[in-house]
């Protein structure tokens, strides 16, 4: 699994991870910038609401990441296929440190970057500086 899985696993890790944190460090500092300058230009109403939609369209993948962590700590069987016929099951024995090992960088990274793009996209939202960017930012 590690030779089919492990490069482009590493790939998205590292360009989930660029992607974040340039898009966090991209952004003016809420600390810095005046408050009527960026977060009174847009109605607070409608920031809440794309807030809202972008929290939604986001939690869209908490299923999935649920399902790779139960996978990765509790499989007991896979399918391997044949080349002459059906699939057959065969048992996974792995020990639970390898299941951790997995889980770490197969599910783990996968929070942790999706935890990034969510904290990064609400605050893209809130500093905003038009209405055309804020609707962007809420569903791209």
């Amino acid at each position: 699994a590690i030779s089919k899985c492990g490069p482009m696993l590493a790939a998205s890790i590292m360009v989930q991870t660029v992607f974040s944190y340039e898009l966090v460090y991209s952004l003016p500092s809420i600390n810095k910038v005046k408050y009527e300058e960026v977060l009174c230009t847009i109605p607070p109403d409608l920031q809440l609401s794309a807030v809202g939609v972008f929290i939604l369209l986001m939690f869209n993948n908490i299923p999935s990441m649920y399902r790779a962590g139960q996978i990765a700590l509790r499989s007991s069987k896979r399918k391997t296929e044949l080349a002459s016929g059906p699939c057959e099951k065969a048992d996974v024995k792995l020990s639970i440190g390898l299941r951790l090992v997995v889980f770490t960088f197969a599910v783990l990274t996968e929070v942790a970057t999706w935890s990034a793009i969510l904290t990064t996209g609400v605050m893209f939202i809130l500093t905003s500086s038009s209405v055309e960017l804020l609707v962007r930012s809420t569903v791209a």
